[in-house]
């Protein structure tokens, strides 16, 4: 996206240049421009270049923009949240404090956290997942070879005096940590590789647990979509801008341990149907308990606005002291009280299905969105001229926009009243730098575009990697790599028994260049965000299969069919 900044450097350069030219045809027009000198030139005139190479630079921006009015508002109604920036993103672990909890606890998700404070202010951030914490800690973790048979050993210990039977034990989540080649390796192995898992109590007796990956559950979201979003979409953006969300396994079914364990400390055995690779070692440090994404996305209400038409639009304001920290995510809430009658007055968005037949069609507003001078974004709000003049008060959903990324390690731990006192906190991984979207230059068109394809969209290597490119929000030489690495893509239609009735429905193969991926379990997450995504095309009266295949891996990866979210197999 080509910033105001960018716009502005050309205008002002072609001033110049151009101003040159101009002056060397039409010397007597032009002598007092002092083009050739700029020693010589007059600071007013000066001034007044750069207030012109502003102003052209706003004029060709919305050119360029291909009417943004058009297109914003038609995206405000089915995707409004393309129109949103994208937050800073981190991992948040929650340690609870000894003696401070007896039994199983849960932190929902939407609990707001504070960092310390970075130029004076304190970035907020809202967890995405609930979490649940026991008084247990893991000690250890280790890969055992026994024979031709590998396993990961897991140890956990109970804290003193207390009894697994008492603290409602039943699943336990934990985040893959560490380098990206060991993080992938874990993801490859617990994702396709695990043949059972066996938990260890007293007097060798063992029972059986089950393993699940996390992040695609719709609960288990990072980015803010709407509801009636398609939640392929969201899956595909959040692997491009987050992909350590994916990063979480669940082993439940472990309420047996309270049968088979009266000792202070258990074991978990993953056993292992394949090889482990040669030269992966894994520590405690790579299985974190109780951690979950952050987002950088909070409530404040704006500065108040008083309107009084003097303006065709105003500018939405989070904090007039420091807008560029403030940034506006979304409008939440939009009321007004008039100054002659004093009634209040909730408005809702003029592009919207809120609207009702009869009711008064003057209580609406319009927000737009520009790229501000310092290239973040600024919010504007319209509303009709008939309307009386009011105090207009607004509650948003605002990020910190660029602030956040200077977020260090271990510094987002300062609890807000959400949080409950039996437990500390830190981020555990570097936050994200918050992203805006691909706007400007007819990029909304070919959003738009897309929103109607439905599986012809997922049927060539063009159109699936265009439809990816559009949610390669980071843009990262990583993710366009692997966005390239698809080299065929083939559908053929199947038939299958679902309780008794035939359905017809699609087997879609897709191939991978193994040089455009990092490992086998870099492949395998993002196989899986596509059979996710693919299923989720699939109606309730038809079914997706995926195989993806990857040159230099020996087996092909393949899906069940599934009808929706439903699996018949």
């Amino acid at each position: 996206m080509t910033t105001i900044s960018e716009y502005y450097e050309e205008e002002y350069r072609y001033l110049l240049e151009g101003g040159k030219e101009f002056a060397r045809f039409h010397p007597e027009q032009a002598k007092y421009l002092n083009l050739d000198d700029p020693r010589a030139r007059d600071p007013h005139v000066e001034r007044l270049l750069e207030s012109f190479a502003f102003l052209a630079g706003r004029i060709h921006k919305r050119l360029d923009d291909e009417f943004p009015e058009i297109t914003h508002a038609l995206l405000s109604l089915i995707y409004s949240h393309y129109l949103c920036p994208i937050p800073s993103i981190s991992i948040l672990e929650f340690i609870p404090i000894k003696g401070r909890i007896s039994e199983s606890n849960t932190i929902r998700r939407g609990v707001m956290v504070d960092s310390e404070p970075v130029e004076g202010i304190q970035c907020r951030f809202q967890t995405c997942y609930n979490v649940k914490l026991y008084p247990v800690s893991l000690i250890s973790a280790s890969i055992l070879h026994s024979g031709g048979d590998n396993s990961i050993s897991l140890r956990f210990v109970i804290e003193e005096g207390i009894q697994i039977t008492d603290m409602g034990l039943d699943k336990i989540r934990l985040y893959l940590c560490g380098e990206r080649a060991e993080t992938y390796a874990l993801y490859r192995l617990l994702s396709s590789q695990v043949e059972e898992i066996l938990l260890h109590g007293d007097n060798d007796q063992t029972s059986k647990a089950k393993i699940k990956m996390v992040g695609f559950d719709e609960d288990e979201s990072v980015l803010l979509y709407p509801e009636y979003s398609f939640i392929g979409y969201r899956l595909l953006e959040e692997y491009f801008v987050f992909p350590e969300k994916f990063f979480f396994v669940d082993i439940y079914n472990l309420e047996a341990l309270s049968l088979i364990n009266t000792a202070s400390s258990f074991e978990i055995e993953i056993r292992l149907n394949s090889k482990v690779p040669a030269g992966l070692r894994v520590s405690a440090e790579n299985f974190r308990l109780y951690c979950t994404p952050v987002i950088n996305v909070f409530p404040k209400d704006a500065e108040p606005i008083q309107l009084d038409h003097s303006k065709s639009k105003y500018r939405v304001l989070a904090d007039h002291l420091n807008p560029q920290n403030f940034e506006i995510y979304s409008v939440t809430s939009v009321e007004g009280i008039a100054i002659d009658t004093g009634q209040r007055r909730e408005y809702k968005p003029f592009y919207s299905f809120q609207h009702e037949e009869g009711e008064d069609n003057e209580n609406y507003y319009h927000l737009t969105r520009e790229v501000s001078p310092w290239d973040g974004w600024d919010t504007c709000i319209s509303f009709p001229p008939s309307l009386s003049n009011s105090n207009i008060s607004l509650e948003l959903l605002c990020t910190n926009g660029n602030l956040a990324k200077k977020v260090g390690i271990g510094d987002i731990c300062r609890p807000t009243q959400d949080i409950p006192g039996f437990v500390r906190f830190s981020n555990i991984t570097q936050p994200t730098p918050s992203l805006r979207p691909k706007l400007g230059k007819g990029l909304e068109w070919k959003f738009i575009s897309h929103l109607s394809l439905n599986f012809v969209s997922i049927t060539s290597v063009k159109t699936l990697r265009k439809l990816l490119e559009i949610y390669n929000m980071g843009n990262t030489e990583a993710n366009q790599r692997k966005i390239a690495g698809i080299t065929n893509v083939s559908v053929a239609s199947e038939q299958i028994l679902v309780y008794g009735a035939p359905v017809k429905g699609m087997h879609i193969s897709i191939t991978l260049d193994e040089k455009h991926f990092e490992d086998e379990g870099d492949v395998r997450l993002f196989a899986c965000t596509l059979n996710e995504f693919v299923s989720l095309y699939s109606s309730i009266n038809s079914f997706t299969r995926l195989t993806v295949k990857c040159t230099g891996m020996e087996e092909s990866l393949k899906w069940p069919p599934v009808v929706g979210k439903q699996s018949t197999m």
